[in-house]
């Protein structure tokens, strides 16, 4: 569940895509697929519950969309977007806190490096780091896309988190912060109600 430690909460959802042959990969809003199924997008719920996809089940031949959401990690673009909105909420955006979930086996070489630790409840430990605000939309590896799972400014004015498993993306802040998130063109936003589980 979402903390009530915030004015207000976003939930930022990472783009699903349909494979094109002989260009880029073509970008399908949540809306769209919304739309196209017959649901209402609302606060709760992932990519699954919206199309009604099983686990496992194919979706090669749909004729909207073949490539799910990124999970627990935050595309370069959403990324980029977020830390021009959130750089400008802070007084000091070379100075923030970033948690990366312990977890990933590619990531030993970034554990065995600091022994900072941020121990949160049912073993949710992450790796600790500290540095400018645009490290939130570094690649932690290069096999493989893997942001960090949360950062944060040094004042706390706003936080952000994807979680393992999560096509989406969370973001508390002040009023006006999420109001500029939720105005962004350039991302898929729902707003989030404060104590809402996180689907």
């Amino acid at each position: 569940m979402l903390p009530e430690v915030f004015d207000r909460y976003v939930r930022v959802l990472h783009p699903v895509y349909h494979s094109h042959m002989h260009g880029p990969d073509i970008p399908v809003s949540w809306s769209k697929l919304a739309h196209y199924y017959d649901r209402s997008l609302h606060d709760q719920g992932n990519i699954d519950a919206l199309t009604g996809r099983e686990l496992n089940d194919p979706i090669e031949d749909n004729p909207l969309w073949d490539i799910p959401p990124e999970e627990g990690s935050l595309p370069a673009e959403e990324a980029w977007q977020l830390i021009d909105t959130l750089a400008a909420e802070t007084a000091k955006p070379l100075e923030c806190f970033f948690g990366v979930r312990e977890g990933f086996a590619y990531l030993d070489d970034l554990r065995k490096r600091t022994s900072a630790r941020i121990h949160l409840p049912m073993g949710r430990n992450h790796v600790a780091l500290r540095g400018p605000v645009y490290l939130a939309a570094r690649s932690l590896c290069t096999d493989v896309r893997q942001t960090v799972n949360l950062w944060w400014n040094a004042e706390r004015s706003w936080c952000v988190a994807t979680d393992i498993g999560h096509d989406s993306t969370f973001v508390g802040g002040s009023r006006d912060c999420i109001r500029k998130i939720l105005d962004n063109p350039a991302l898929e936003t729902v707003e989030v109600t404060p104590g809402a589980p996180l689907g």
